[in-house]
């Protein structure tokens, strides 16, 4: 079975702004823009992602998703602390977990057999250097693959090429 990482997107969202005032849609963005991320991060690690969100005070969405290989909670009347809660203690015996937050209550409360934590911080470091490692793969390839693409013209020969340029239709 897949090892899980569970994500509160509100607090690592909110960590990174570092007090910043922020409006209702421009949070909209920040969260789809994590979403995106982890759903690379999830195709890239292997690692099975969920992302909490409380939205028991907002306007934002209400219902639970799956956008690519991320399933995306929203709380609703609940917390996402203790949704997240549940999703350790539901999924403890039967996995690894990884918890990204900082929220230092919820990172004592989780820490049972299985479940490990990462702040905020520690995600990001990481978040980067698979980000980097990924484009500098993709760098490779590009440099490779631009060296070793010749148009049709220049694959062909000249005896091919001429019977082809001198048809009349």
């Amino acid at each position: 079975m897949k090892r899980l990482l569970v994500i509160d997107g509100y607090n690592y969202i909110f960590y990174n702004l570092k007090g910043k005032k922020v409006n209702s849609q421009r949070l909209g963005f920040l969260r789809e823009n994590l979403i995106g991320y982890l759903e690379q991060y999830s195709g890239l690690t292997g690692l099975e992602v969920i992302a909490v969100f409380d939205s028991s005070d907002d306007n934002g969405p209400r219902d639970s998703v799956t956008k690519g290989n991320v399933r995306v909670i929203y709380s609703g009347k609940h917390s996402a602390d203790s949704i997240i809660e549940k999703i350790a203690a539901r999924e403890h015996d039967k996995r690894e977990i990884f918890v990204v937050t900082s929220d230092y209550i919820q990172q004592k409360t989780v820490l049972k057999k299985n479940i490990y934590r990462k702040s905020v911080r520690e995600f990001n470091l990481e978040l980067s250097r698979i980000v980097e490692d990924m484009r500098e793969d993709i760098k490779k390839i590009s440099s490779k693959s631009s060296r070793s693409f010749y148009s049709l013209s220049k694959r062909l020969g000249y005896s091919s090429r001429d019977p082809l340029k001198n048809k009349k239709k």
